[in-house]
């Protein structure tokens, strides 16, 4: 999905919350999935993670847009 995403952008940006409203992380804590996000995005030069403090959807597009100027984010959500 973000690799047919970059056909429309120049950047992908994967944004992992720090903990979620209703629910605690089950299995790998949030330091060991940034550590998997981070390997499996090595590798594109256009893919970028971030991270927010909660994970509302709100915050996951707030996430993808701190700290830069002129940004239009698009944002595609997807729950595993």
């Amino acid at each position: 999905m973000a690799e047919a995403a970059l056909e429309f952008s120049d950047e992908a940006v994967f944004v992992l919350p720090r903990e979620f409203p209703h629910k605690e992380y089950a299995g790998p804590d949030f330091e060991q999935r940034l550590e998997m996000l981070l390997g499996a995005t090595a590798r594109h030069a256009a893919f970028s993670v971030a991270s927010c403090e909660r994970g509302l959807f709100i915050e996951h597009c707030a996430g993808c847009t701190r700290g830069r100027r002129d940004t239009a984010a698009f944002v595609a959500a997807v729950r595993g």
